[in-house]
């Protein structure tokens, strides 16, 4: 079944802009390449698919994006402004999801606790502590966890905390967001509600960059599709182009996680 999903239809100026990112890093005395001559501008409001093989740069990216990366050569300005590497704590502009469902969560909080602790509302000015209270409690009837509210994190399923980053998300309206696979651990009967709670940031005005294997999302979610190999942009799409192209990196990605002579030859082409 494929959902229509309402995104930002109004573009505003560039928010994110790269230029001549490098990333190198050295593993078992080698130095090795996760980004290179990486220029990149992203506007306002768009929401942006990030695809690639394992290993070709996507999370590198958005990790420079949030602050924890830095770039070996290259800059990085958000609205802007320089974004320095190593920056830690909340960003009331940005908020990540990660591909790993234990971060940005606290498993030794309750889920309202978490919820309370990531509410990025002054404390003494907007909705009472009970109409907060309300407000979390509304987010969490969406995914079937409001009488879970008082239960430890720790207790929670990986799919489960994915769907808490999520609200977590949407509870602090970020003017960007950044998502590293935000549905991968989900059940397929979850992931409707999922996806249209990201839309609906989208829509209200987050400018959202998201990696995804699944292609046929790709090409479908969004206004844009970005593809990365070996480090560097292989494709920067958007409208119908996308629809191709992306179903060609398909093929390529199934195959190179299949193994294979033939596999890697197109990989690495």
């Amino acid at each position: 079944m494929t959902i229509r999903l309402r995104a930002c239809e109004v573009f505003g100026e560039t928010l994110i802009r790269l230029q001549g990112i490098h990333v190198t890093y050295r593993r078992w005395g080698q130095s090795l390449t996760a980004l290179a001559e990486v220029d990149l501008e992203v506007k306002a409001g768009q929401w942006v698919m990030i695809v690639g093989h394992n290993g070709s740069g996507k999370s590198t990216l958005l990790k420079l994006i949030a602050g924890q990366q830095e770039a070996t050569s290259g800059w990085v300005e958000i609205n802007g402004s320089p974004k320095c590497g190593g920056a830690g704590g909340f960003d009331s502009d940005l908020f990540q999801v990660c591909q790993d469902p234990l971060l940005g969560t606290a498993d030794g909080l309750t889920l309202m606790e978490n919820l309370v602790v990531a509410d990025p509302s002054p404390q003494g000015r907007g909705p009472s502590p009970r109409g907060r209270r309300d407000r979390y409690m509304e987010l969490l009837s969406q995914f079937d966890l409001a009488q879970r509210a008082n239960q430890l994190l720790r207790y929670f399923s990986g799919g489960e905390r994915q769907q808490v980053a999520l609200i977590i998300a949407k509870l602090r309206n970020p003017q960007i967001l950044l998502l590293d696979e935000p549905l991968a651990a989900l059940d397929p009967s979850r992931l409707p509600m999922c996806e249209q709670l990201i839309a609906s940031m989208n829509a209200a005005g987050s400018t959202i960059l998201q990696i995804t294997h699944d292609m046929s999302t790709a090409q479908t979610t969004g206004h844009r599709t970005i593809a990365f190999e070996a480090g560097r942009i292989l494709y920067d799409h958007s409208g119908e182009e996308r629809s191709r192209t992306t179903s060609d990196l398909g093929a390529d990605v199934r195959q190179a996680e299949g193994g294979g002579d033939k596999a890697s030859s197109r990989v690495n082409r």
